[in-house]
Protein backbone atom coordinates (compact mmCIF):
# COMPACT_ATOMS: atom_id res chain seq x y z
CA UNK A 1 0.00 0.00 0.00
CA UNK A 2 2.82 2.38 0.90
CA UNK A 3 4.58 1.62 -2.40
CA UNK A 4 1.43 2.47 -4.36
CA UNK A 5 1.12 5.72 -2.44
CA UNK A 6 4.76 6.63 -3.13
CA UNK A 7 4.30 5.89 -6.85
CA UNK A 8 1.13 8.01 -6.94
CA UNK A 9 2.93 10.95 -5.28
CA UNK A 10 5.87 10.63 -7.71
CA UNK A 11 3.54 10.46 -10.72
CA UNK A 12 1.64 13.51 -9.49
CA UNK A 13 4.87 15.46 -8.88
CA UNK A 14 6.17 14.51 -12.34
CA UNK A 15 2.90 15.51 -14.04
CA UNK A 16 2.79 18.81 -12.12
CA UNK A 17 6.39 19.56 -13.09
CA UNK A 18 5.57 19.12 -16.80
CA UNK A 19 2.51 21.38 -16.69
CA UNK A 20 4.23 24.05 -14.58
CA UNK A 21 7.05 24.61 -17.08
CA UNK A 22 6.83 28.01 -18.77
CA UNK A 23 6.66 28.46 -22.53
CA UNK A 24 10.01 28.13 -24.26
CA UNK A 25 9.90 31.51 -26.03
CA UNK A 26 8.77 35.11 -25.62
CA UNK A 27 6.09 36.81 -27.73
CA UNK A 28 6.31 40.35 -29.08
CA UNK A 29 2.93 41.75 -30.15
CA UNK A 30 3.37 44.59 -32.63
CA UNK A 31 0.93 47.51 -32.94
CA UNK A 32 -0.75 45.98 -35.99
CA UNK A 33 -1.56 42.86 -33.96
CA UNK A 34 1.15 40.72 -35.57
CA UNK A 35 2.76 38.30 -33.12
CA UNK A 36 6.44 37.43 -33.25
CA UNK A 37 7.71 34.36 -31.36
CA UNK A 38 11.27 35.26 -30.33
CA UNK A 39 13.78 35.13 -27.49
CA UNK A 40 14.00 38.58 -25.87
CA UNK A 41 17.59 39.34 -24.86
CA UNK A 42 17.25 42.81 -23.33
CA UNK A 43 14.88 45.74 -23.01
CA UNK A 44 16.44 49.21 -22.99
CA UNK A 45 14.83 52.64 -22.62
CA UNK A 46 14.03 52.86 -26.34
CA UNK A 47 14.66 49.44 -27.95
CA UNK A 48 14.06 45.75 -27.45
CA UNK A 49 16.86 43.36 -28.46
CA UNK A 50 15.77 39.88 -29.51
CA UNK A 51 16.79 36.82 -31.50
CA UNK A 52 14.53 34.94 -33.86
CA UNK A 53 14.03 31.27 -33.05
CA UNK A 54 16.87 29.21 -34.51
CA UNK A 55 18.90 32.32 -35.36
CA UNK A 56 21.91 33.80 -33.60
CA UNK A 57 21.50 37.23 -35.24
CA UNK A 58 20.63 39.92 -32.70
CA UNK A 59 17.85 42.25 -33.86
CA UNK A 60 16.37 45.40 -32.38
CA UNK A 61 12.90 46.87 -32.47
CA UNK A 62 11.91 50.33 -31.27
CA UNK A 63 9.33 50.59 -28.46
CA UNK A 64 7.01 52.71 -30.61
CA UNK A 65 6.28 49.68 -32.83
CA UNK A 66 5.48 47.32 -29.94
CA UNK A 67 2.12 46.95 -28.22
CA UNK A 68 3.28 44.47 -25.57
CA UNK A 69 5.75 41.69 -24.78
CA UNK A 70 4.60 38.43 -23.23
CA UNK A 71 7.60 36.79 -21.58
CA UNK A 72 8.08 33.03 -21.19
CA UNK A 73 7.61 33.44 -17.43
CA UNK A 74 4.12 34.84 -18.00
CA UNK A 75 5.03 38.46 -17.24
CA UNK A 76 3.53 41.03 -19.62
CA UNK A 77 5.09 44.43 -20.41
CA UNK A 78 2.74 46.89 -22.11
CA UNK A 79 4.48 49.56 -24.19
CA UNK A 80 1.68 51.13 -26.29
CA UNK A 81 -2.05 50.81 -26.54
CA UNK A 82 -3.37 50.05 -30.03
CA UNK A 83 -4.27 53.31 -31.74
CA UNK A 84 -6.89 51.93 -34.10
CA UNK A 85 -9.03 48.88 -33.71
CA UNK A 86 -9.46 47.30 -37.10
CA UNK A 87 -13.02 46.48 -38.12
CA UNK A 88 -13.72 43.54 -40.37
CA UNK A 89 -15.13 44.81 -43.68
CA UNK A 90 -18.10 42.44 -43.36
CA UNK A 91 -19.33 44.04 -40.12
CA UNK A 92 -22.10 46.62 -40.19
CA UNK A 93 -19.90 49.28 -38.58
CA UNK A 94 -17.71 49.28 -41.71
CA UNK A 95 -20.61 50.11 -44.08
CA UNK A 96 -20.41 53.74 -45.22
CA UNK A 97 -23.50 55.87 -45.81
CA UNK A 98 -23.27 58.51 -48.55
CA UNK A 99 -25.49 60.79 -50.60
CA UNK A 100 -22.82 61.49 -53.23
CA UNK A 101 -23.09 59.40 -56.43
CA UNK A 102 -19.40 59.93 -57.17
CA UNK A 103 -18.53 57.80 -54.13
CA UNK A 104 -20.06 54.68 -55.71
CA UNK A 105 -18.77 55.03 -59.28
CA UNK A 106 -17.23 51.80 -60.53
CA UNK A 107 -18.71 49.71 -57.73
CA UNK A 108 -21.08 46.76 -58.05
CA UNK A 109 -24.75 47.30 -57.24
CA UNK A 110 -26.15 44.83 -54.69
CA UNK A 111 -29.73 46.00 -54.44
CA UNK A 112 -32.22 48.22 -52.66
CA UNK A 113 -32.18 48.55 -48.86
CA UNK A 114 -34.80 50.21 -46.65
CA UNK A 115 -34.90 50.98 -42.97
CA UNK A 116 -37.21 52.56 -40.43
CA UNK A 117 -36.26 53.96 -37.05
CA UNK A 118 -37.18 52.08 -33.92
CA UNK A 119 -40.46 53.07 -32.31
CA UNK A 120 -38.85 54.02 -29.00
CA UNK A 121 -36.81 56.97 -30.34
CA UNK A 122 -37.29 60.03 -28.13
CA UNK A 123 -36.16 62.69 -30.59
CA UNK A 124 -35.46 63.13 -34.29
CA UNK A 125 -31.68 62.75 -33.88
CA UNK A 126 -32.11 59.37 -32.16
CA UNK A 127 -34.63 58.29 -34.81
CA UNK A 128 -32.19 59.15 -37.62
CA UNK A 129 -29.35 57.30 -35.89
CA UNK A 130 -31.55 54.24 -35.39
CA UNK A 131 -32.60 54.22 -39.05
CA UNK A 132 -28.99 54.65 -40.18
CA UNK A 133 -27.78 51.73 -38.07
CA UNK A 134 -30.57 49.50 -39.36
CA UNK A 135 -29.68 50.51 -42.95
CA UNK A 136 -26.03 49.63 -42.31
CA UNK A 137 -26.96 46.24 -40.84
CA UNK A 138 -29.19 45.34 -43.79
CA UNK A 139 -26.47 46.37 -46.24
CA UNK A 140 -23.87 44.33 -44.33
CA UNK A 141 -26.14 41.27 -44.54
CA UNK A 142 -26.06 41.68 -48.32
CA UNK A 143 -22.25 41.92 -48.26
CA UNK A 144 -22.22 45.59 -49.31
CA UNK A 145 -19.62 48.20 -48.34
CA UNK A 146 -21.37 51.49 -49.19
CA UNK A 147 -25.01 52.64 -49.30
CA UNK A 148 -26.06 55.50 -51.56
CA UNK A 149 -29.04 57.11 -49.79
CA UNK A 150 -31.79 57.95 -52.28
CA UNK A 151 -34.57 58.86 -49.87
CA UNK A 152 -34.67 59.98 -46.24
CA UNK A 153 -37.90 61.16 -44.67
CA UNK A 154 -38.48 62.50 -41.16
CA UNK A 155 -41.91 61.57 -39.77
CA UNK A 156 -43.79 63.03 -36.83
CA UNK A 157 -44.46 66.54 -35.70
CA UNK A 158 -44.66 68.30 -32.41
CA UNK A 159 -46.09 66.02 -29.71
CA UNK A 160 -45.88 62.91 -31.89
CA UNK A 161 -43.42 60.04 -31.74
CA UNK A 162 -40.53 60.89 -34.08
CA UNK A 163 -39.67 58.51 -36.88
CA UNK A 164 -37.25 58.30 -39.76
CA UNK A 165 -37.42 56.30 -43.00
CA UNK A 166 -34.36 55.73 -45.18
CA UNK A 167 -33.96 54.06 -48.55
CA UNK A 168 -30.81 53.51 -50.56
CA UNK A 169 -28.91 51.35 -53.00
CA UNK A 170 -26.20 49.06 -51.60
CA UNK A 171 -22.87 48.83 -53.42
CA UNK A 172 -19.80 46.67 -52.92
CA UNK A 173 -16.25 46.26 -54.15
CA UNK A 174 -16.78 42.71 -55.48
CA UNK A 175 -19.51 41.40 -57.77
CA UNK A 176 -22.53 40.04 -55.85
CA UNK A 177 -22.57 36.27 -55.31
CA UNK A 178 -25.70 35.81 -57.49
CA UNK A 179 -24.09 37.51 -60.49
CA UNK A 180 -20.89 35.49 -60.03
CA UNK A 181 -22.87 32.24 -60.16
CA UNK A 182 -24.80 33.41 -63.24
CA UNK A 183 -21.56 34.30 -65.02
CA UNK A 184 -19.99 30.95 -64.12
CA UNK A 185 -23.03 28.98 -65.34
CA UNK A 186 -23.27 30.84 -68.66
CA UNK A 187 -23.01 28.50 -71.66
CA UNK A 188 -20.29 29.58 -74.08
Amino acid sequence: MAIVLIWAVMAFAFAFQITAQPAAHDTIVRLGGRRMIVDVISVSASDVSYKDIGSEELQQLNHKYIERIIYRSGKVDIFNKPVVQLIDENRWEAVLITENKADVEGMYEYGLVRSFSSSDARNMKAAKKSATIRLQKRAANMGANIVLVTKSIAIGGYGETPGYNMEGIAYGFRPPAEKKQQEENKPE
